[in-house]
């Protein structure tokens, strides 16, 4: 005897389907957030479902919100320094203004002249860049580069000092 199938049934199963093949590129992505396109595809793809093409991906990746950017690029702190610098946060938590009004601040920064580009591009949408996940360690070490420092309080701004050396 021959059976049917049952329409609605069928019609709830292909959008379940339809829901989690939209959801699965947000996971890969997730998991892998330098990922190509071609590599997302491929995720995509291994898992037995549709095979879609790498185009419609990139629609339903910008549908989502998502855009290849530039990673934030941060200082890779150690656990130390990141328990001082938490410690220190929390000690002026409750200063006020005037409190830092009576704060000078200076800084000591190199700029390097000479640096090839290493910039990751990472899918993320535009809230999620000091995400870890989207960022990309550096180490500010290399030659062709310039050191100034400077200083700067509520009320003036000193001048910018060119250094030959690092001074601490």
């Amino acid at each position: 005897m021959l059976e049917l199938k049952n329409p609605v049934k069928h019609k709830i199963y292909d959008i379940a389907a339809q829901e989690r093949d939209q959801q699965r590129p947000t996971i890969i992505i997730k998991l892998d957030r330098s990922a190509t396109l071609l590599q997302i595809a491929a995720d995509f793809n291994f898992v037995p479902s549709r095979s879609v093409t790498v185009r419609t991906i990139q629609r339903n990746i910008i549908d989502m919100g998502l855009r290849s950017r530039r990673s934030t690029l941060v200082l890779l702190l150690t656990a130390r320094y990141k328990a001082l610098r938490f410690a220190w946060a929390r000690q002026h938590q409750h200063w006020t203004a005037d409190d830092w009004k009576h704060v000078a601040w200076s800084e000591e920064s190199r700029f390097q002249l000479n640096r090839a580009d290493r910039r990751l591009r990472v899918w993320r949408q535009l809230h999620e860049s000091m995400d870890p996940t989207c960022q990309q360690g550096i180490v500010l070490a290399g030659g062709g580069s310039v050191m100034v420092w400077g200083v700067c309080s509520w009320r003036d701004m000193g001048s910018l000092i060119r250094l030959d050396k690092t001074y601490r």
